[in-house]
This record gives structure tokens, sequence and C-alpha cells, in this order.
């Protein structure tokens, strides 16, 4: 791959990166806080041993639904949007490390590049 080829996938590249982190947030937002009691929250800044912690509250709250035949409905809700908002918040976490890793090879190509393919770069402006 030359080096104008390799900047512009690293462009797009880029460009799909930030729509998918754009997604993730949302998603995240979507979900995020999710308060399990009085004391206890969990959000996307939580910790993975906040995250063990507050299912493990949840799977002793559904069990003790069972126990005393009450419905665990809402608890099996809390507990599964708690395993999703874990594994969304670590795909976006990976999704940023990628993006930042394509902006610093993005600039290294950028860098290679000579005068003439960086002109080749440019657009000409259209009309409205």
């Amino acid at each position: 791959m030359n080096k104008l080829k390799a900047f512009n996938q690293a462009v797009l590249d880029i460009d799909f990166a930030d729509s998918v982190i754009t997604d993730l947030s949302v998603r995240i937002q979507e979900i995020n806080p999710i308060e399990i009691g009085s004391t206890i929250t969990l959000k996307s800044g939580s910790s993975t041993k906040q995250f063990i912690y507050g299912v493990s509250i949840l799977n002793n709250q559904i069990s003790a639904c069972e126990e005393l035949g009450v419905d665990p409905t809402e608890y099996k809700q809390m507990k599964s949007n708690a395993i999703e908002l874990k594994g969304l918040v670590e795909e976006l976490d990976n999704w940023r490390r990628f993006l930042y890793s394509l902006r610093d090879y993005k600039s290294e190509v950028f860098a290679l590049l000579d005068e003439k393919e960086r002109f080749q770069l440019l657009q000409y402006p259209t009309k409205p």
C-alpha cells in the first residue's frame, strides 16, 4: 500500500471508529446509572470490583425473591443492564485505544508524504 492510500484508509478508519464510539456512548447513556440500592449505584466509571459487588447483590436479591415467591423481574433486568453496561464500557475503552492508535498512525503517515502527495489530498471546493 502506498503512503497516500494508507493515509486515506486511516482517515476512513478514524471516521468509522468515531461513529462506533458515538454509538457506544449513546448506548451507555441509555443504561447509565443503575441504582441497585440506596447506597449502591453502578455507572460507566465504576470499577470492576464495584460491578462484581453490584451483580452479587442483585444475584442475592433475585434468589431472595424466588424463595419468597416475589417477582424478580426488576432485579433480573438490573442485573442484565449491569452486565451489558460493563461490556459496553470495556468495548468503548478498546475502541478509544484503537482510535488513538489510528490517529498516531495517520500523523506518522502524513509526515512521510511529500509535497506532491499532500497536494493530492486537497479537494477543490464545490458550489452549493
